[in-house]
C-alpha cells in the first residue's frame, strides 16, 4: 500500500584514540667530519651503500675544507686550479692558505688522494663499476657505483664548490625542505583537526549528558534504559541530543518540557518498532516540526490521510496511523507520553506486545491494532478506557477471556481470529456497542442469555460464528433490536428451533445459522424480514418444505438452504421471484422433478447449485446463454440426461462439476467456449475427448467435497461486508456506524 523510501540515520564520528605523532626532525646529515683523522662520505643510503674511506698511510694529512652550501655552482666548472705565484692565493679564491704550517700543498694532496686510492684498491675495497647502460645513475647522470672513485681521480675533486657531489647535496637538502614542510604542515593539519574534533566530542558528551539528565529529571525513560548501548531510548537519546537538525532546546526547570518529551518518545517508537525497516519511512526523523512526519496517502475508497503523526492545532500528537508499514518489535514504554493521542491504527503489522502505558491515555478514543503477533490475555485496562469507542483486536494470538468493559461509550469491539476463551457475559452492559466481530475463537455459553438481549438495543453487526456457543432456542426478541443488521451465528452448538412467529423486521439483511443443529422447518413468518439479502440455514437438521413465502424477499442476493432433511419436493417455482438472486445452493436438499425452465430469468446468477438430488429431465432444454455472469455450476450426483453442449456458451465459466448424471456427448465445445475454466469434473465414459477435463468419476463417490474445496479456493465471494472499522478516522463520528463501507470478512 505504501511505497518505498530508505532513511539512514546519522553515524557517530569516531575521532580516534591517538592524534598521529610529530615525526623526528633529526633528518639533517653531514657529510664529512671535520677535524677528524678519516674521510667519511655518508648518505641516507643504506649501510651496504655507505662508503668510508680510511686512511692508508701511518702519517695523518689534515685538509681544510671551506664549503658553502648555498653558493651556486659557476657557469662553467673549473677543471683545475691556477695558482697567484705573487700572492700564493688560487685563483677564483677557492683555496686559501692557512697558517697551519702541516697544512699540505697541491702536490701532497694529489699524493694522498693516490695512496688513499691505492691502498683501498689492494684491500679489495674498490667499489664495481656499473655497466655502461646500467639504469641506476646519480642525479647527473654518472654511475653511483664509481661516482667517489672518479672524485679521488680527480684529484680535488672532492672539496670543488661546482662539482656533481655538491649539486647532489644541495638537490638532496632542498627536498629535504620540501619534505620536512610537508611533513609539518600534515602534522599541523591534524592537531587542528584533533583540536576540532575534540571539542566537537567535548560538545558532543556535554549535550547528551544534558539530554540524559533531562529525560531521567522528567522520569520520562530509565536510566538503565538510556544506558543501554543500542537500546530504543539509547539511540533515542542520542538522535536528540546530537544529530536531530531541529535541535531543540533543553528546557530549564521554568520552561514547559512538552516539545522535546514528545519528539523524543516518537523518535523511540521509530526506533523500538524498526524504523530502519519500513516499507515507507513517513517523513519520521525528519528535520521539521515532529507534526510533519507523514505522507498524505489515499485509502481504497480514495480519500486522503496523513499517514503518520498527525496533531491537534496546539502541535499535540493526537494520531498515529501507520498501517501495513513492516512494524515489528514492542511499543516502548515511552508511548505514554504522548497523552493526547485520540487515534492509534497499527494494523496489519508485526507488533508483539501491548504495553501496560497506554492505560495512561486517558483520551484515546480509537484503538486498532489488528493483524499483528500480540500475545498473551487482553490487558484489563482496555476496558476501563472511558473515551475509547473502538478497539480492534483481531487476528492476533491473543489468549484467556474478555476483560469487563465497565466503558459505556464503546461501539466497536473486534477480538476474531484469536484463542480467547470464556463467556461473553462481560460485554452486558455495553449498551453503546454496535458491532461486535467475536468469531474464529472458543468462546462458549448461551448464545442468548444476556448477551442479545434487549439492554444491547444499539447492535448493528454481531458476528459470533466458529465459538462452541450453544442455545436450546432461538428466542424471537433478537430480531426486535432495531438497528440490527447482520447476525452470524454460524458453527457454534445451537439447537432448538425459529419461532414461529418472526416479528417484522425492516433492519435484519444478513442472518446465518450454517452448521449447527436446528430442528424445526422455516416458518412463512421469514417474509417479514423484508430487507434480508444473505439468508444461510445450509448444514442444519431443518424439516418440512421450502416455504413459498421466500418469493416476499425479493432483495434476496444469497439464498443457502441446502443439506438439510426437507420433505422431497420440486424446486419451489416461487423462487422466480428472487430476481436478484446472485448465489443459490440448494445442494442435497430433496429435490425432485425437473430443472424449470423459468430459472432462466434468473440473469445474475453467478453460483448455481444443485448437487447430490434427485433432478432429472434433459439439459438441453435449458438456454444456458442466459446466465452471462455465471461461473460456478454444481450439477453433480443427479439424474440429468441430454448433453451439456449448451454450457458452450457461458464464457466466464471456471467450476463446473456434471459426473454421476446420464449425460452424453463431446465436452470438447465447452473447453473452447469458457475462457477462465480451471475445473470440470465429469463421467469418464464422456471425458475421453475432453482437453481441458480435470477429473472423472466410475466410482460411486469420487470426490466427495473436493468440488466445493475448488469452489472454496476460487474467487468465489460468499461472505458479507462488514463496516469498515478499523482504518478510516471518520468512523468517529456518530452517524458513520448506520451505513457499511468497504471492507471483507
Amino acid at each position: 500500500m505504501l511505497g518505498q523510501m530508505n532513511f539512514e540515520t546519522p553515524n557517530v564520528i569516531d575521532p580516534g584514540d591517538n592524534v598521529p605523532s610529530t615525526p623526528s626532525r633529526s633528518l639533517q646529515k653531514d657529510f664529512e667530519n671535520r677535524g677528524s683523522s678519516r674521510v667519511s662520505i655518508s648518505s641516507n643510503e643504506s649501510d651496504s651503500d655507505r662508503i668510508i674511506f680510511k686512511p692508508g698511510l701511518s702519517r695523518t694529512i689534515k685538509i681544510n675544507y671551506e664549503d658553502d652550501a648555498d653558493d651556486e655552482p659557476t657557469s662553467e666548472p673549473l677543471s683545475r686550479v691556477d695558482l697567484d705565484p705573487e700572492s700564493g692565493y688560487e685563483n677564483e679564491g677557492l683555496i686559501r692558505p692557512t697558517s697551519n704550517p702541516a697544512s699540505p700543498t697541491m702536490e701532497q694532496t694529489r699524493l694522498f688522494a693516490a695512496a688513499m686510492l691505492n691502498e683501498s684498491e689492494k684491500r679489495g675495497f674498490k667499489r664495481p663499476t656499473a655497466p655502461k647502460d646500467s639504469p641506476v645513475k646519480n642525479l647527473f647522470g654518472s654511475s653511483r657505483y664509481n661516482r667517489d672513485e672518479d672524485y679521488l681521480r680527480n684529484g680535488l675533486g672532492l672539496d670543488y664548490p661546482n662539482s656533481a657531489m655538491d649539486k647532489w647535496r644541495r638537490v638532496r637538502r632542498r627536498r629535504l625542505g620540501y619534505t620536512v614542510c610537508i611533513i609539518l604542515s600534515v602534522v599541523a593539519l591534524f592537531t587542528t583537526f584533533g583540536v576540532l574534533m575534540q571539542k566537537h566530542v567535548d560538545e558532543h558528551d556535554d549535550r547528551t549528558n544534558e539530554v540524559y539528565d533531562f529525560l531521567e529529571l522528567h522520569d520520562v525513560s530509565t536510566l538503565d534504559d538510556l544506558a543501554e548501548k543500542g537500546s530504543p531510548q539509547n539511540r533515542a537519546a542520542h538522535w536528540i541530543a546530537n544529530y536531530d537538525a531541529e535541535r531543540v532546546d533543553i528546557p530549564s526547570r521554568d520552561e514547559d518540557p512538552g516539545r522535546l518529551i514528545q519528539r523524543y518518545s516518537l523518535a523511540v517508537l521509530y526506533y523500538a518498532l524498526g524504523g530502519e525497516s519500513w516499507s515507507t519511512q513517513l517523513n519520521f526523523l525528519a528535520s521539521d516540526h515532529e507534526c510533519g512526519w507523514n505522507e498524505e496517502i489515499p485509502d481504497e475508497n480514495k480519500e486522503v490521510f496523513a499517514v503518520g503523526v498527525s496533531c491537534n492545532p496546539e502541535l499535540l500528537v493526537d494520531s498515529l496511523l501507520i498501517p501495513s508499514n513492516n512494524l515489528s518489535g514492542s511499543l516502548p514504554v515511552e508511548i505514554r507520553h504522548l497523552k493526547h493521542l485520540k487515534f492509534i491504527s497499527l494494523k496489519h503489522n508485526t507488533i508483539s506486545e501491548i504495553p501496560s502505558s497506554l492505560q495512561h491515555l486517558t483520551l484515546l478514543e480509537y484503538l486498532d491494532f489488528k493483524f499483528n503477533k500480540f500475545e498473551g490475555s487482553i490487558p484489563d485496562f482496555l476496558g476501563k478506557l472511558a473515551h475509547l469507542q473502538v478497539l480492534g483486536l483481531s487476528h492476533n494470538r491473543l489468549t484467556g477471556s474478555l476483560p469487563t468493559f465497565s466503558n459505556p461509550r464503546l461501539k466497536t469491539l473486534a477480538v476474531d481470529g484469536n484463542e480467547l476463551s470464556g463467556d461473553l457475559s462481560s460485554i452486558r452492559q455495553m449498551n453503546h456497542l454496535k458491532y461486535l466481530y467475536a468469531q474464529d475463537n472458543s468462546f462458549h455459553g448461551n448464545l442468548f442469555h444476556g448477551l442479545l438481549m434487549t439492554q444491547l438495543p444499539s447492535l448493528v453487526e454481531v458476528d459470533l460464528s466458529g465459538n462452541d456457543l450453544t442455545a436450546t432456542e432461538i428466542p424471537s426478541h433478537i430480531f426486535t433490536l432495531p438497528d440490527l443488521r447482520l447476525l452470524d451465528a454460524s458453527n457454534n452448538q445451537i439447537s432448538g428451533s425459529f419461532p414461529g412467529d418472526l416479528p417484522p423486521n425492516n433492519a435484519l439483511e444478513y442472518l446465518s445459522f450454517r452448521g449447527n443443529n436446528i430442528t424445526s422447518s422455516i416458518p412463512d413468518s421469514i417474509s417479514n424480514f423484508g430487507k434480508l439479502t444473505h439468508l444461510d440455514l445450509e448444514n442444519n437438521k431443518l424439516t418440512g418444505d421450502l416455504p413459498n413465502s421466500l418469493s416476499k424477499v425479493t432483495n434476496m442476493e444469497y439464498l443457502f438452504l441446502g443439506k438439510n432433511d426437507y420433505a422431497p419436493q420440486p424446486i419451489p417455482g416461487e423462487l422466480k421471484e428472487l430476481v436478484n438472486l446472485k448465489e443459490l445452493s440448494l445442494d442435497n436438499a430433496n429435490l425432485q422433478g425437473e430443472m424449470p425452465t423459468w430459472i432462466e430469468g434468473l440473469s445474475h446468477l453467478t453460483l448455481l447449485d444443485l448437487r447430490e438430488n434427485q433432478l432429472e429431465g434433459s439439459l438441453d432444454q435449458i438456454d444456458f446463454s442466459k446466465f452471462p455472469l455465471m461461473k460456478y455450476i454444481l450439477l453433480n450426483d443427479n439424474q440429468f440426461s441430454g448433453t451439456a453442449s449448451g454450457m458452450a456458451t457461458m464464457a466466464q465459466l471456471e467450476v463446473l462439476s456434471i459426473y454421476h448424471n446420464g449425460l452424453t456427448g463431446d465436452l470438447e465445445p465447452i473447453c473452447v467456449g469458457s475462457n477462465d475454466l480451471y475445473w470440470l469434473a465429469s463421467d469418464c465414459s464422456n471425458a475421453d475427448a475432453c482437453s481441458c477435463c480435470d477429473k472423472c468419476c466410475d466410482g460411486d463417490d469420487c470426490f466427495g467435497d473436493s468440488t466445493w474445496d475448488e469452489l472454496e479456493k476460487s474467487k468465489w465471494d460468499h461472505s458479507y461486508s462488514r463496516a469498515e472499522y478499523a482504518f478510516n478516522p471518520n468512523i468517529l463520528l456518530g452517524d458513520v456506524y448506520q451505513q457499511p463501507r468497504g471492507g471483507s470478512k
